[in-house]
């Protein structure tokens, strides 16, 4: 794709108008687009979302076409390119991406069917491009991008050998540029390791906005269900936190204090009494280097989850050969990714000890790690994924998941 540059004002002012129309209708739609860069390109006919491995961007590129349309209609140019986002549709590897293509759209416009006809029409068109609906071919709606690629496929199959298929796809079986028109999305182009770490971050950025919903609004959009049920899901902890935490730091928790009738008050007798309630502080390092696949990763945020349930409080450290990113730990679920690169855990380790108030250190890592890690002023437990190693040079106690459940 060549020839990007930035908006101008006139197109801002043009796109506004249209996001501004979108955030009234969708609102989830809208507030994901606030994390896309958006760029224009006279090479694009309509409008185009893309990932940027290098920048790990995601970028939403407009021809010129999209600013002649109407508000309502861009907004249903965005809406429908956010959904490709949303359904990872990015990410699919298809042999035919012809094919590929044509499907995402039919599983899309399955779900913006029904508005569109509401607001533009029982023959809905967007800058007088019609939109490829599943009925209209004989499909059923609101259908993965799997099984509408597998009807193509099939019916293409079915027709080359001379077999009876269905003839009201072959609009779609031609060759040429086939499709809605409406906009079109350009699949992920990188190693399987760059889009790993890729679906981390997008995952990430759909997570976010999903949180700025309330329930009630996630309600409304059952095309997202098994998204957010996904993002979401937690899992069954693998370790016996109470245990844990009583054997490896001990009484050495931190003081809280809360008031309560049930103290007496010494000073003033009809007032409360504070009582102390011990609190254990931990760090809790994820290693995110390169032989950490995501699902050792969201395990490792899984066991953070179940921690804090037990009332302790958590200082996320994310890590590979440095620290890449800390931050309290808030009691919601996450997938983050914010390293991928060596492993060396002990600037993780050393960077904990100066934490203050921490009671101490919990490294979660696949044990692949440089030979002697330094060993750690405060407590410590090394935590090794179900597939790692626990051959780890280390006076701390050492678990592996899966093999040390105890409960």
């Amino acid at each position: 794709m060549n020839s990007i540059s930035k908006l101008s004002s006139d197109q801002e002012g043009s796109l506004f108008r249209g996001s501004y129309s979108l955030y009234f209708r969708k609102v989830f739609y809208a507030l994901l687009l606030q994390n896309v860069t958006k760029r224009y390109s006279p090479s694009v006919p309509t409008a185009c979302v893309s990932l940027n491995k290098v920048t790990k961007a995601i970028n939403l590129v407009f021809g010129d076409w999209f600013f002649t349309l109407t508000e309502v209609e861009q907004a249903f140019i965005l809406e429908h390119e956010m959904m490709h986002l949303a359904f990872d549709h990015l990410y699919y590897d298809f042999v035919d991406q012809h094919k590929a293509n044509i499907a995402c759209d039919l599983s899309v416009n399955s779900w913006l069917r029904d508005e569109m006809i509401q607001l533009l029409g029982k023959d809905p068109k967007i800058g007088g491009i019609p939109p490829l609906f599943a009925t209209n071919y004989g499909l059923p709606e609101k259908e993965s991008v799997q099984y509408y690629y597998d009807m193509l496929t099939d019916a293409q199959d079915k027709k080359d050998k001379g077999e009876p298929y269905n003839s009201k796809l072959d609009p779609l079986l031609n060759d040429g540029n086939c499709g809605d028109g409406l906009g079109d999305f350009e699949p992920f182009d990188g190693t399987a390791e760059e889009m790993e770490v890729q679906k981390v971050l997008t995952d990430t950025i759909k997570r976010a906005t999903v949180n700025k919903l309330t329930e009630q609004q996630r309600g409304s959009y059952p095309e997202l269900m098994d998204m957010i049920k996904e993002l979401f899901e937690i899992k069954e902890s693998q370790v016996n936190w109470k245990r844990e935490t009583r054997q490896f730091i001990g009484r050495n928790e931190k003081k809280d204090y809360r008031k309560t009738y049930l103290r007496l008050n010494k000073r003033f007798p009809l007032a409360k009494g504070r009582k102390s309630k011990y609190k254990a502080k931990i760090g809790f390092v994820v290693d995110q280097s390169g032989s950490m696949d995501n699902a050792s990763i969201e395990a490792g945020f899984n066991e953070i989850y179940h921690l804090y349930k037990q009332g302790v409080s958590i200082t996320v450290i994310e890590a590979d050969t440095d620290v890449a990113n800390h931050y309290e730990y808030k009691g919601k679920p996450i997938k983050t990714r914010s390293a991928s690169g060596g492993t060396y855990m002990s600037p993780a380790i050393t960077f904990a000890n100066t934490l203050s108030d921490l009671n101490g250190v919990i490294v979660f890592t696949d044990g692949y790690i440089e030979s002697d890690p330094v060993v750690s002023k405060l407590p410590l437990l090394w935590i090794v994924t179900s597939n790692g190693t626990p051959s780890i040079n280390t006076p701390h106690k050492i678990l592996k998941m899966g093999d040390q459940i105890d409960r």
